[in-house]
């Protein structure tokens, strides 16, 4: 029998959730077939068998979160004896499974007394019984083969309990406000709504940004540049070289540079140490509909703006499509998050860490602004900068932010 296990799918992978099974119970299996999906740390992997035979027990259910080389499923032949780990070979016919089994009855045993037998129940199903104090010999398994999984421990604790009312004595129970007209008693109004589990991303997205809200004291700055000379750069592009840029694209490229000027923006902390990066590894924010991912551009300043687009497009691509490696989002020294095509005018991002910076890119809004005398209506861009103060502090991080709206406005200064 050959035991499917939760492999480690990133460096800083924990624990998986089986987000749907693709073979089912009884089905012929061939080595590089999909048994599951598994989500974890915003991603959703494909789980191919390294095993052939015949899937004769799937041990964790959908939406069970299982630990790096927990039990997933089991493979074996058709014929083969169904064993879990753990378990004994069943008895051969006639012969008693223990010698509990041949042993006399007491009579002297109370009867309150629960048989004894053993619990299979997953990692989770046993915390949580833990913490609310349930005994799990209570709890009915749903999982394969009888395993408690979580769900039936949620169900016993919000079970309401079993209230035996005292005795009532026949005097008191024939009192006058008992002759009273009876009146149905009230159900209880619920004000809880629909409940639904997080998925692996969500929980993965609150668990980093409760660490980050919780470890580094930020301050975001908000500045904004006009961005008549981005919007010329960018359509001459597309006109010389038929080469369709965002604005995410040309900022990309632009903060990069400004980084290089300012090393501090593009460092992490790491216990007491500041740690400076040699190469600028840029985070782009993706909205997916499971969440948020944060692909990672490599060695950004090694590449013009025609390679970062590419780049950035084909992980954008990768992302929405669900393709994205783990490899894809680990490394970022620097993360842009652009909320203006929402028409967000300011917002303050939540670091990614270990970085100690993120750049929020806004709405372009017509402002009016003082020119030659006059005032004219000009397109600006508000920047707010997140900076982790345990790093930066406020000058630089205003100098920092300064530099990008100066490239901005004049992006061939990025060249010298």
């Amino acid at each position: 029998m050959f035991e499917v296990r939760m492999p480690q799918l990133g460096l800083t992978m924990e624990e998986g959730t089986i987000a749907s099974w693709l073979k089912a119970e009884g089905d012929t299996v061939e080595v590089g077939d999909i048994l599951c999906e598994v989500e974890t740390d915003k991603l959703t992997n494909e789980l191919p068998s390294e095993f052939a035979g015949v899937l004769r027990a799937i041990v964790a259910p959908v939406g069970e979160d299982v630990p790096v080389l927990g039990l997933l499923a089991l493979i074996g032949s058709a014929d083969e004896p169904l064993i879990m780990p753990g378990e004994s070979a069943p008895a051969a016919p006639g012969q008693p499974e223990s010698a509990a089994a041949s042993a006399a009855v007491d009579d002297s045993q109370p009867a309150t007394v629960k048989p004894s037998r053993r619990i299979r129940a997953s990692g989770l199903a046993k915390k949580i019984a833990a913490a609310r104090g349930i005994d799990l010999t209570d709890v009915i398994g749903s999982g394969p083969g009888g395993r408690i999984v979580a769900r039936d421990v949620e169900a016993v604790a919000a079970a309401p309990a079993v209230q035996v009312a005292a005795a009532v004595p026949e005097a008191e129970a024939l009192a006058p406000e008992a002759l009273a007209t009876p009146t149905a008693p009230t159900a209880p109004v619920s004000t809880e709504g629909r409940r639904e589990r997080m998925t692996g991303i969500r929980r993965t997205i609150a668990r980093r940004m409760t660490e980050s809200w919780t470890t580094a004291p930020v301050v975001t700055y908000d500045a904004s540049a006009d961005t008549t000379a981005l919007t010329e750069l960018k359509n001459a592009i597309f006109d010389d070289q038929d080469k369709k840029v965002s604005y995410t694209h040309l900022l990309a490229a632009l903060v990069t540079r400004a980084l290089l000027d300012f090393p501090l923006l593009n460092s992490s902390v790491d216990g007491d140490d500041l740690v400076f990066h040699d190469e600028v590894n840029l985070g782009i924010a993706v909205a997916i509909p499971e969440g948020l991912v944060v692909p990672v551009v490599k060695d950004a300043q090694r590449k013009g703006i025609g390679t970062l687009a590419d780049e950035i497009s084909a992980l954008v691509n990768k992302a929405k499509n669900g393709e994205l490696d783990p490899g894809d989002m680990q490394g970022g020294t620097f993360t842009i998050t652009n909320l203006g095509m929402f028409g967000i005018e300011s917002f303050s991002p939540i670091i990614n860490m270990p970085e100690v910076a993120i750049l929020g890119v806004n709405a372009t809004v017509p402002t009016p602004v003082e020119i030659d005398g006059k005032i004219v209506l000009r397109p600006r861009m508000k920047l707010s900068l997140t900076a982790d103060h345990r790093a930066v502090d406020g000058a630089v991080a205003a100098q920092f932010l300064s530099k990008v709206c100066a490239l901005i406005e004049k992006p061939w200064l990025s060249m010298m």
